[in-house]
């Protein structure tokens, strides 16, 4: 046999193709690798972004939620409701300047710029401004944004463009000025909602520097955007959307630029074929205001046009969207070079050592400047952030954190948690914490029930705690934004205080009242049947008078000492059978039912944990209501619950004459008697007792027309949780 001219030619090309196996599969490798590293950092950008956002809304919420409840813009509201409806008037009203006077110092510290006091329909009845005074609130917020806070909700909005000039950057009123707003109600002594409360506030200036804290290099940032795709927050490429002529010389892209794909790079000098309405949404946007979060590493178009990465969510809370997002020519630049680098490795092996330290304490530099941004995000939140890993040790704490706490941070970082806990809680802390990893998720703790911090001295602080659980390298870590709610605390006993006194002063009122009226009714009652011949008939009536006024006033007394005695009964520890109780109140009213003909239709009768005296009072107070105003003879009266999670709906439907609308706002207020009621004796305290037990349970009552005629009475409860379950939640 004749030898090979080159005998190590397949040696060599098997090595060469073994080399360039093993040079692809590295650059595999380091691919999927840098997009995990990447996808991290978009995620934890992402969520500090939110939880930043939160944070801020719930600040503002509260505030406007205490100011509402002030007992002193109470008092003012009611006085500008009962001020004639004109400018001039309210211009000149003494609570008007009283109301700026209180205001102003909240206005400058919190930035707000301005205040409304809005009464029925929509009239602005106070305002830090002349003009504002009695007209209309039409352009306030989104659609549904008054009708929200008179229901009783507390309302923020998403930034829209206001109706008047305001103050831009230089400080220069201009039209076409983003604006937001935050609205609470203003309720009366019987905790009937009489009017609006609202701030202003500048989203360019607080809103949205939260949002462009988020970024991730040159070209990344993170914005917020409404469901229809607008983008709500400053863009970070206005000078580019200016020279694409999507907006004009001096306009920003809040509120002008729709998140649409133009299926091109207008920064390239590209021109879409279609036009901009016609676009579709981003992949993004479509995504996000379906309800789906996301995360794309391998490109997509944003508003631009641009190839972009990026991580997304739709966060019902806030009532909108947020993107964080980096062009694909910066987040993919790494790669390219690696890419090359490995390339020229495969040729020159000598120099494989050099390039892959090179490549890898490059991304270590990269991944160092991501931690100190999400660093800089975690120091700016305005509440106290504890981040702990998954073995209880805490790995980062701000600087609200050492002011909450007393302790510096070299102090708390490495320590376990449990050392910011009351000793009462730290033994079964770890096995809630296992509980949580199981299934972590976002999540809200201390809300409707007693949590509590331990500083370094000793004492403690009521907190709130929002858990994020947020996936890294070294695992899963739980970030827990802390809030002080010391000062709410202290409001909510003052008015507990403030109630326990009001119902004592009622039932000793009435206690006192009842011997001295017994007595004027037994006189009365006496004198007509022993002197009835001897008296003529103007004293006779004078009499009947007396002893008909008595027991209307006996009636009232009796009604006061049910509704003062609501929230004096311990909750039982087990559910109440509702239907159980139906039967005995539908015992008690037998021969009311009998007389009309009433029969009684139940459905799906759940089971509560209430105390069983307040569940009956209800339940006897909207049937027996029911039977006097509502049903005629041979009717049928329908009694169901229904659960929506922790919530229960009860509801008593009639088919009679129903309730007129006017009345249907104020039925539950105390004393309240429709005209439709006057035939009836009565006190108007009945509805007044439901819609108390309703509140003592974070829920509420109200009434509605029953399809086909007549009226369907709501009443939802929260229903509290057993003491085991308030454990588990710890």
């Amino acid at each position: 046999m004749k030898p090979s001219k080159h005998p190590l030619a397949p040696a060599t090309l098997l090595a060469l193709i073994l080399f360039a196996l093993a040079s692809l599969g590295t650059q595999a490798w380091i691919e999927t690798k840098m997009k995990a590293e990447l996808g991290e950092s978009l995620n934890a950008v992402l969520e500090t972004t939110r939880q930043a956002v939160r944070s801020w809304r719930s600040d503002h919420m509260d505030t406007a939620r205490v100011v509402a409840n002030a007992p002193s813009i109470v008092r003012l509201t009611e006085e500008l409701l009962a001020t004639p409806g004109t400018r001039e008037e309210l211009i000149g009203s003494p609570a008007q300047k009283e109301l700026r006077s209180l205001l102003r110092p909240l206005l400058t510290g919190k930035d707000y710029q301005g205040f409304f006091v809005i009464g029925p329909r929509q009239l602005n009845l106070g305002s830090s401004r002349d003009q504002n005074l009695g007209v209309g609130s039409l352009r306030m917020a989104q659609k549904g944004f008054l009708e929200r806070v008179w229901s009783g909700e507390t309302v923020m909005s998403l930034p829209l463009i206001a109706d008047i000039p305001l103050p831009d950057s230089n400080g220069l009123p201009r039209e076409g000025q983003p604006t937001m707003f935050v609205g609470a109600p203003v309720r009366n002594g019987s905790g009937a909602v009489i009017a609006v409360f609202a701030f202003r506030l500048d989203p360019s200036r607080n809103f949205t520097a939260l949002l462009e804290r988020g970024r991730i290099g040159a070209t990344g940032e993170s914005y917020a955007f409404d469901t229809q795709g607008m983008l709500i927050s400053k863009s970070h490429f206005d000078e580019q959307l200016r020279k694409a002529g999507l907006i004009g010389p001096g306009e920003r892209g809040m509120l002008r630029i729709a998140i649409r794909d133009p299926g091109v790079d207008l920064t390239a000098g590209e021109r879409s074929a279609m036009p901009r309405e016609k676009q579709p949404l981003t992949r993004m946007a479509r995504d996000a205001v379906a309800g789906r979060s996301g995360l794309d590493l391998e490109s997509y178009r944003d508003y631009r046009g641009v190839l972009v990465v990026g991580s997304w969510l739709w966060d019902p809370e806030l009532g909108h969207g947020i993107a964080t997002e980096v062009d694909v020519e910066q987040a993919f630049r790494r790669w390219e070079s690696i890419q090359t680098a490995v390339n020229l490795i495969s040729l020159l092996a000598a120099a494989l050592f050099l390039g892959l330290l090179a490549m890898f304490s490059r991304m270590r530099r990269m991944a160092l400047e991501d931690e100190e941004r999400f660093h800089g995000l975690v120091e700016s939140a305005p509440d106290a952030m504890v981040i702990v890993n998954n073995r209880q040790q805490i790995l980062l704490v701000n600087e609200q954190s050492e002011k909450m706490f007393g302790y510096d941070r070299e102090e708390l970082v490495g320590r376990p948690v449990h050392i910011l806990l009351p000793e009462r809680f730290v033994e079964n802390h770890p096995k809630h914490v296992g509980e949580y990893l199981k299934a972590p998720r976002n999540r809200t703790m201390g809300v409707g029930r007693d949590l509590w911090a331990r500083r370094k001295d000793g004492s403690e602080l009521p907190i709130e705690i929002r858990l994020s659980p947020v996936q890294t390298r070294q695992g899963l870590v739980v970030t827990a934004a802390v809030r002080d709610i010391t000062e709410r605390k202290q409001a909510e006993e003052t008015l507990k205080a403030a109630n326990r006194e009001l119902d004592a002063f009622v039932r000793t009122v009435s206690h006192d009242l009842r011997n001295p009226l017994t007595i004027i009714i037994g006189f009365a009652e006496l004198l007509l049947d022993k002197q009835r011949d001897r008296l003529d008939e103007q004293a006779l009536s004078c009499l009947e008078g007396i002893r008909s006024s008595g027991l209307k006033m006996q009636d009232l007394m009796e009604d006061l000492l049910v509704l003062a005695r609501v929230g004096h009964i311990e909750r039982p520890a087990d559910p109440i059978e509702i239907s159980a109780v139906l039967s005995e109140v539908l015992h008690n009213l037998s021969e009311a039912l009998a007389r009309d003909r009433i029969s009684i239709q139940a459905t799906a009768l759940a089971s509560v944990r209430i105390p069983r005296t307040l569940l009956a009072q209800l339940l006897e107070n909207l049937i027996g209501n029911a039977l006097k105003y509502g049903c005629r003879k041979g009717n049928v009266i329908e009694v169901g619950t229904e659960r929506l999670g922790p919530q229960l709906r009860l509801y008593v439907r009639d088919h009679g004459p129903g309730v007129p609308e006017e009345e249907a706002l104020r039925i539950f207020e105390p004393f309240y008697r429709a005209a439709s009621g006057q035939k009836h004796r009565g006190s108007g305290i009945g509805l007044s007792t439901v819609e108390k037990i309703a509140r003592l349970y974070d829920g509420r009552a109200w009434v509605e027309e029953t399809a086909g005629g007549g009226s369907t009475f709501w009443v939802v409860l929260m229903d509290p949780p057993t003491p085991s379950e308030m454990s588990e939640g710890d």
